[in-house]
């Protein structure tokens, strides 16, 4: 192979800044969505879920390297979702505040055995939906959950009456 059948794989029809910046955008727009989507993790998605999330990803593509399909666009567009995710990492590890922007704040479902309608309402989440993942935690009897809580990504915390986390939960709760 010859330099000259190289040439066009690394030949961009887009300017670099252009790339960067389209990937920026589309980054930021499908993060935002996915946070509008709710809080599942993808083995908790249902078949639209994934189909949706499929979807996306074909969608956003062309939008993103503007229609350079140089292997020199798609690792300048693959760079800078690295880059751009690695800096999202760091602000949200240093910044409560961008954490909870960013990734969501946990949410109680459960309390003292008792299953928080409104709030599963704002997950989309069923009473049967609850049990079913509580069961599969090993959780047979609510009377002995003290604390369910939905985490930002989408896992079930359980902490059970008279567990040793439960003491620090209330200490920390009184104050």
């Amino acid at each position: 192979m010859t330099a000259f059948m190289l040439s066009p794989l690394f030949e961009l029809t887009v300017s670099p800044l252009d790339l960067i910046v389209r990937t920026l955008v589309v980054y930021a727009i499908v993060l935002v969505l996915l946070r509008i989507a709710g809080r599942r993790q993808i083995a908790q998605m249902g078949p639209t879920e994934l189909v949706a999330m499929l979807l996306i990803s074909n969608a956003v593509q062309n939008s993103m390297v503007g229609g350079d399909s140089s292997l020199a666009g798609g690792l300048i567009s693959a760079a800078t979702l690295v880059v751009c995710s690695r800096v999202i990492r760091y602000l949200t590890f240093h910044s409560h505040a961008m954490s909870a922007f960013i990734e969501g704040k946990p949410i109680t479902v459960v309390i003292d055995g008792k299953i928080l309608g409104a709030e599963l309402r704002k997950v989309l989440m069923t009473g049967p939906q609850l049990r079913a993942l509580l069961m599969l935690q090993g959780v047979e009897d609510m009377a002995g959950v003290r604390r369910v809580v939905l985490d930002s990504e989408g896992r079930l915390i359980v902490t059970h009456k008279g567990s040793a986390i439960e003491s620090e939960i209330d200490e920390q709760e009184s104050t």
